[in-house]
């Protein structure tokens, strides 16, 4: 603002003497400016109350009263500025007018009068600034009351420490979680709201920024323990902050009370837990089940196999029951027809006379009786061999296809194997020798027709595991209270990885269309519900051997 300026403003005057107005007057008016004029205190405020200048100049006495009384109503609302005039020259009356909101303090002269439209500039320059410092102050005041009003009505806490680890701000929501008026921990080190064990960390952190100047900012919330009044630990989520002031570091943490949620959190690992043990007896009802269907779709299939192989049985074992029976008669008949033979060739060479005996010893040369006798009786003994061979096939197959009955008898084991490989032994005899070393066993209470499934499961297994020729043992023997199998074979073996998942449901080391993946894991289960345990070892390159133990 320049001199010029001065006629572009209103300004107030109060001044009790004539004198000084009219000189004031004259100063401030040289191109006719108007210039409302008090002389009192009472008629000052009755113009600012209808008016309000751009300037006021105030004498330090008016006729009611000192001018710095008008001062407090007018720099509360800090709407125009005022320049203080007086007739005496005082260094504390200049001192209590800034004070009380004086924009400049003038001692009148006639050198001052006749220089009032550049003091007058000089105010309204100094004004602005004061306006513009008014204005930063109030937006700072207002800041700080919003700032204050959002940190004390949190309801996290807000915590700030100095460089040293000092507490220096402390809202209402610290005081509430950690349940300590701001008096006891203003001012006092952050290691009071920390638990011992995390102390050391703390002050090493605080070392390390000390020595190098740097700290690491949590860019995401960190979870530690608090410590209540009473030195009572409690979990909480704090996110850190750092900032600066005159060269100083501070740390603002934003920490909640967590115990809430940690109780929900262990809450819902529980109900987790729970789920999860549910999800696992689901899935092993469920795959039970499967396993359930597969065996009994499997029973199906066997007790439609073993009524049509019943059925074979059966009709094979007519015929051959008068096969048997057909060629023993022969066999007794054959014994008379020689004993026959044997007393004309006796009686015939004792009548005879030379020439007829040379006759009938050349003619039972050439037709070779004596061989045809002995082969005769021969071939009779193969035939009932052969024939009481394919009776106990039979018998073997019938015994095999029975039925499955779920109530368990007594059974000798060894015969159940016996039985077994009869059934099998077309399916094992191109591929191995079967060493037998059964021991002298107990009976034992089990099922036998699902303890044919399981050694023919085995045992098809062996055969299958051998390339070219090898040796399946089969041994049985007793130990305390428990009957023992085990067949052992010479193949390829398992490995060790596989070695774990034999006896899982629908697992096969066969190609595929040659094997299910059930037999072992039925077979498992049927050991398992004999109350008896299931055992293998292997060797990749060296065989496999099962053992099975059965309750006595």
């Amino acid at each position: 603002m320049n001199t010029k300026d001065i006629y572009n403003i209103n300004i107030l005057l109060a001044e009790a003497k004539e004198q000084d107005v009219k000189r004031i007057y004259s100063s401030l008016n040289g191109d006719s400016k108007v210039v409302n004029v008090v002389n009192s205190i009472k008629d000052m405020k009755t113009v600012l109350s209808r008016f309000k200048p751009d300037l006021a100049i105030v004498n330090y006495l008016l006729k009611d009263g000192k001018g710095l009384e008008i001062l407090n109503n007018i720099s509360r609302y800090n709407e125009f500025p005022v320049l203080l005039i007086s007739d005496i020259e005082d260094d504390e009356i200049a001192l209590e007018a800034l004070e009380k909101g004086a924009v400049d303090y003038v001692v009148k002269s006639e050198a001052a009068i006749a220089a009032l439209p550049k003091i007058c500039g000089r105010v309204m320059r100094k004004w602005e600034l004061v306006k513009e410092k008014m204005k930063a102050e109030n937006a700072l005041r207002l800041s700080e009351n919003r700032f204050r009003s959002v940190t004390e009505t949190a309801t996290d806490a807000i915590v700030t420490i100095d460089d040293k680890g000092i507490i220096t701000y402390w809202n209402n929501g610290a005081k509430n979680i950690f349940e300590r008026d701001p008096d006891e921990a203003l001012g006092k080190p952050v290691t009071v709201i920390i638990p011992a064990r995390f102390r050391e960390l703390h002050n090493k952190g605080m070392d390390n920024y000390n020595n190098t100047g740097k700290v690491k900012i949590l860019g995401k919330p960190l979870e530690l323990v608090g410590l209540k009044k009473g030195e009572v630990e409690f979990p909480i989520e704090l996110t850190i902050s750092t900032w600066s002031i005159e060269k100083r570091r501070y740390f603002t943490s934003i920490i909640r009370d967590i115990t809430e949620r940690k109780k929900l959190e262990q809450t819902l690992v529980a109900e987790k837990a729970k789920v999860e043990c549910s999800n696992k007896k689901l899935q092993k009802a469920y795959d039970d089940l499967k396993i359930s269907q597969t065996m009994a779709f499997q029973q199906e299939k066997l007790a439609g196999i073993g009524q049509l192989a019943a059925g074979v049985a059966h009709e094979i074992n007519n015929p051959m029951g008068f096969i048997s029976s057909n060629v023993d008669t022969l066999g007794r008949y054959f014994k008379k027809l020689n004993e026959f033979i044997c007393l004309i060739e006796s009686v015939l060479t004792s009548q005879a006379d030379s020439k007829y005996q040379k006759n009938i010893i050349e003619k039972r040369n050439q037709l070779k009786i004596d061989f045809v006798l002995s082969d005769t009786e021969n071939l009779i003994r193969e035939t009932m061999e052969g024939a009481g061979r394919v009776t106990k096939i039979v018998q073997d197959l019938k015994r095999f296809a029975r039925p499955s009955e779920e109530e368990l008898k007594l059974s000798n084991i060894n015969e159940c194997i016996k039985s077994t490989l009869n059934i099998v032994w077309n399916e094992i005899k191109y591929k191995a020798a079967v060493n037998k070393e059964f021991g002298n066993v107990p009976a034992a209470k089990c099922n036998p027709q699902q303890l044919n499934q399981v050694f023919m499961n085995i045992l098809i297994n062996a055969a299958d595991s051998i390339d070219e020729k090898g040796v399946i043992t089969i041994k049985s023997w007793q130990e305390n209270s428990f009957v023992f199998v085990s067949i052992s074979d010479t193949g390829c073996g398992i490995s060790e990885n596989n070695l774990t998942k034999v006896f899982d449901p629908f697992f096969t080391t066969k190609t595929v269309g040659k094997g299910t993946g059930l037999g072992m894991s039925i077979s498992y289960d049927i050991i398992k519900k004999h109350n008896g345990k299931f055992k293998v070892e292997s060797k990749v390159g060296k065989g496999t051997t099962f053992t099975l133990s059965l309750p006595v």
